[in-house]
């Protein structure tokens, strides 16, 4: 994930963050979790608001990462 973000031009930092996601329920169990977010404003409150190109580019990672684990597990399979 952090190859993808890094040849978007995003700068990749690693923190741990007690933030009120579900998360934590696999954290405790040992699991590693990404959380990733678009570009939004007024967070659980009145105005909410995500920017669709925050959304686009969403999604454009999470289908690269998809496709790059699907390529991977089809070329241990052979």
């Amino acid at each position: 994930m952090s190859q993808i973000l890094k040849e978007r031009g995003h700068d990749v930092q690693y923190t741990k963050n007690n933030t009120g996601s579900d998360a934590r329920w696999f954290t405790e169990q040992g699991s590693s979790i990404l959380l990733m977010l678009p570009e939004s404003t007024n967070g659980h409150i009145d105005d909410e608001a995500v920017s669709v190109k925050g959304l686009v580019e969403l999604y454009e990672i999470m289908a690269e990462l998809a496709k790059r684990h699907f390529v991977l597990q089809q070329t241990q399979a052979a």
